[in-house]
């Protein structure tokens, strides 16, 4: 297999293994396809997925795309074919380690594969002759000196550094530099810089290689130089607005611009839009403050953002980060040219001609000498197509795929170079979430998909999922090869919490690679500021609660656009700010806090505390065994309210208090009831209520009590039962309505005159009439009827029934009447109603009749005694008349 590379004559040839060896060799000594030759079983895989090189079986017809498929299959993707007269001899491929068996054993079992083999690394001994070679880190970690086999740039490629300047007669970089710049600090034709910033950047990006003097550059490109920062490292935005677009019209392909601030500047956004109308690439800074919070003009749509990594590529401490960050790349104890005389930099401890510097300033000029690398390897490239291959191949860090802290990765100048053109393929390549995202905000969301493939595409679909739903989406007519569109996806987050967005565009047709479809990112959505409390009246003392403002700053405080004070920042840009509410009318204002960096604002509710208008009603006495009824009203302003009642406590004479339960009956209307046992304490009871009124703008409370007095008796207070209702009495009294529960007031019927009654109860004498106790006859057997009424059955004895009526007396009651056409009664009730004579009349007949007939039988013996007389003494004609015996 070593023939191959024969071309590398007088050269080391080595075999290097790296990283995830040890997981994938088992695989290949597991399966009986050919072993790969020559490396007793290592292997070299760039990671996870595994790439692995698959010799085609050209006897099995379509066995390369079955091959292609497979590979889709198992997780995997087609980097790159091998081609020989015509025909495909091997495949390179990635595939994911955990399905590397099941790839081995279908290729194997379908014949399609002659071998499978690690996609070994054969590295020709190419060392700089540069002698600090040895101190730049950052160029094996990019695989710069890989990528120099494939190209080590071209002179074609301009790339204007728009900085402080550049030492063009230092030895390292005069060879590469053009003189097509100017010096818009100076007004003059001689860029030179007077700091040393630039020079360090421009060493970065193109110092001659191997040339035996200092270091190597990234890229054997064209330098030219801008000088718009003065010797301080600052400059006005007009001067480095003349810059870009001069950069532009001298012919620089790429503008490198390691400066910027937090504000957006139109200007300068302006100038960067004017160069990306012109297809050049605009790459900058991140900034070095450690924030989440844009800088300009990196956090431009049109720019590539470049984060810092160190040695270990893990995050440089000073590095910016969000979601704006394209990619990262070495900045930290970076190694270059520093100009050759003495400038500013050299005041504070930096050395002539080559010293060490970090910053995302340092981090900038790498990815611009990979992007000058891409373009040499492609001249015929766009500038969103090197944008897009700097970050598609980019070393993946932190969690898969894109993130806020590194972007696509750290910039891979091997893979850059090597990676050929797609057909097919969408590439999410950013999305603009803002940093701080509070519950309720209508969050904007812009995705920057840009068409990496080599055909142009038609209704591309853009989708927005939030917690695995999808919250909203967006088609694109047209994409054109090469070129971006640009999405905006609308999310509104309700609560504070942790959300799970990810936005996802659907593979078109022929798409085989679809990785680069999807960033999914979590959310904490949470307040910036808040308020304890919320609301409350003029004078209120409020404390404000910040977080993820700028460390070790200070933050304005405004009420209505007030001021109200300063607040500082600790290290983590968090604060506790306390202020009293100022006089303000009843509604809700907005409490602001803000710095250079982060804008917040809650809501304060200034309320009406306005004393509650509460009233307790209740009769002046009550008694045993009633049921006393409390109203209670309430009212804010002179209009009824519907508050909330808080408390009812009844205090009692012996020292106690009960909670009563209060019912709403109607708007700003309640009631509450208490059943005073039959041994309550006499005396005087009070219910104290408390209620709180509570409107978007109004705080309102009040407390009222009203007192009773409680009697052992109803007598002397002309008690009257005027009803019933579900066994309670409605009794009135000279002092208004009571109400007593009938099976505890013992009532008794005493008398009954007419309709009139007279009870006897617990509470004493009770006057009522018969409709009020319910009187009412249900049945007569014989002279007995039984009478209903609420005080229970009663009977009485029936002494006539005549018309229907019958009058009943009640044993040591009365006498009365009641309708009795719908009674029951018996038999023998019946036959002595003939004529509507009762029992007892024909009793009282009888015995009349009989003592009518005793008296004629009487008068017949007196006649008869007095004949007797006249025959023995009396003559004839003398007869005394007879004796009124009676009338009969």
């Amino acid at each position: 297999m070593l023939k191959h590379f024969a071309a590398f004559v007088l050269a080391l040839i080595v075999v290097v293994s790296v990283n995830n060896v040890a997981s994938c060799v088992s695989v290949f000594q597991n399966s009986s396809l050919a072993e790969p030759k020559g490396h007793s079983g290592l292997a070299l895989f760039n990671g996870d997925p595994c790439r692995v090189v698959i010799g085609v079986n050209q006897t099995r017809p379509r066995a390369c795309d079955d091959l292609t498929n497979l590979v889709l299959r198992t997780g995997g993707k087609s980097v790159s074919k091998v081609p020989a007269k015509g025909q495909t001899i091997a495949m390179v491929v990635d595939v994911p380690s955990a399905n590397l068996s099941i790839l081995l054993n279908e290729a194997e079992g379908a014949g399609l594969a002659r071998y499978v083999e690690p996609n070994m690394v054969f590295k020709a001994q190419f060392v700089p002759n540069d002698p600090y070679y040895s101190n730049q880190w950052a160029l094996p970690k990019i695989q710069a000196d890989w990528a120099w086999n494939t190209t080590k740039g071209n002179s074609s490629i301009i790339v204007a550094v728009i900085d402080t300047g550049i030492d063009y007669n230092h030895p390292d970089l005069k060879n590469n530099y053009v003189a097509l710049g100017y010096d818009w600090v100076n007004n003059d034709n001689n860029p030179l810089d007077d700091n040393g910033h630039g020079t360090h950047l421009a060493g970065i990006i193109g110092a001659v290689l191997s040339n035996a003097v200092g270091i190597a550059g990234v890229g054997q490109v064209s330098i030219m130089a801008e000088k718009a920062l003065n010797s301080t490292g600052y400059g006005f935005e007009i001067d480095l607005a003349y810059a870009i677009i001069d950069a532009v019209d001298q012919g620089a392909r790429i503008l490198s611009m390691s400066w910027g601030s937090d504000y957006d500047s139109f200007l300068i956004h302006d100038a960067v839009q004017y160069a990306y109308g012109h297809g050049v690439l605009v790459v900058a800074a991140a900034g070095n403050s450690n924030l989440n919070s844009k800088f300009y003009p990196a956090a431009y749509d049109e720019v590539v953002a470049v984060a810092a990594t160190d040695q270990f590529d893990t995050k440089a401490a000073f590095s910016n980060w969000g979601s704006w960050i394209a990619v990262s790349a070495p900045g930290v104890h970076v190694y270059s040219t520093m100009p050759t005389y003495h400038v500013a930099l050299n005041d504070e401890g930096y050395n002539m001609d080559y010293d060490y510097l970090s910053g995302t300033s340092m981090a900038c000029p790498h990815a611009v000498g990979v992007a000058a690398l891409i373009w040499s390897r492609f001249p015929n490239a766009t500038a969103n197509w090197v944008r897009g291959q700097l970050s598609f191949t980019a070393d993946d860090l932190g969690g898969p795929g894109f993130d806020v802290v590194y972007g696509a990765g750290r910039v891979n100048a091997r893979k850059a170079v090597e990676q050929e053109p797609l057909q097919q393929d969408l590439f999410l390549f950013r999305y603009d979430l803002p940093a701080l995202v509070q519950p309720g905000d209508m969050v904007f969301l812009g995705v920057n998909v840009l068409n990496f493939g080599s055909s142009s595409e038609s209704n591309v679909n853009v989708r927005l999922l939030v917690d695995g739903s999808v919250a909203d989406s967006a088609v694109v007519g047209y994409v054109a090869s090469g070129s971006f569109a640009n999405v905006m996806l609308l999310w509104n987050p309700l609560e504070s919490r942790t959300y799970n967005v990810t936005m996802y565009v659907l593979p078109v047709a022929g798409e085989t690679i679809v990785s680069d479809n999807v960033i999914s990112v979590t959310v904490n959505v949470h307040f910036l500021v808040t308020l304890n409390p919320s609301r409350g009246p003029v004078g209120t003392g409020v404390t404000v609660t910040g977080v993820e403002f700028t460390p070790n700053g200070l933050v304005s405080v405004t009420f209505n656009d007030m001021f109200v004070g300063y607040a500082a920042t600790d290290d983590f840009g968090d604060f506790t700010f306390t202020f009293n509410v100022p006089f303000s009318t009843a509604e809700t204002w907005l409490v602001k806090a803000y710095d250079s960096n982060v804008f917040a604002e809650a809501n304060f509710t200034v309320v009406d505390v306005t004393p509650l208008n509460v009233q307790v009603d209740v009769g002046a006495i009550q008694f045993r065994d009633e049921i006393v009824t409390f109203q209670v009203y309430t009212a804010f302003n002179g209009s009824a309210a519907n508050a909330t009642v808080t408390s009812a406590l009844l205090y009692k004479p012996d020292g106690s208090n009960e909670t009563l339960p209060v019912q709403s009956v109607a708007q700003g209307l309640y009631k509450a009831s208490y059943t005073l046992p039959s041994n309550a304490s006499t005396g005087s009871y009070a219910l104290v209520v408390t209620a709180e009124y509570s409107a978007s703008t109004v705080q309102s409370k009040g407390t009222a009590f009203k007192s009773f007095l409680v009697s052992p008796t109803l007598s002397g207070w002309n008690a009257r039962l005027i009803g019933v209702d579900e066994g309670v009495g409605v009794i009135q009294t000279d002092l208004g309505l009571v109400n007593v529960r009938l099976d505890a007031l013992n009532a008794t019927l005493t008398r009954v005159e007419g309709e009139s009654v007279t009870l006897n109860s617990s509470l004493g004498t009770i006057q009522s009439d018969l409709g009020a106790i319910g009187f009412n006859v249900i049945a007569i057997s014989g002279t007995t009827a039984t009478i209903e009424t609420v005080l229970g059955i009663i009977n009485g004895t029936v002494t006539e029934i005549k018309d229907e009526k019958a009058t009943i007396l009640i044993q040591g009651v009365g006498q009365v009447e009641s309708d009795v056409s719908n009674v029951e009664r018996d038999v023998s009730t019946l036959k002595a109603e003939r004529g509507n004579w009762t029992v007892p009349q024909y009793a009282i007949l009888a015995s009349t009749l009989v003592a009518a007939v005793a008296a004629l039988l009487s008068v017949v013996m007196l006649r008869r005694k007095k004949s007797v007389v006249r025959v023995e003494g009396e003559p004839r004609g003398h007869e005394a008349p007879p004796e009124n015996v009676g009338g009969i």
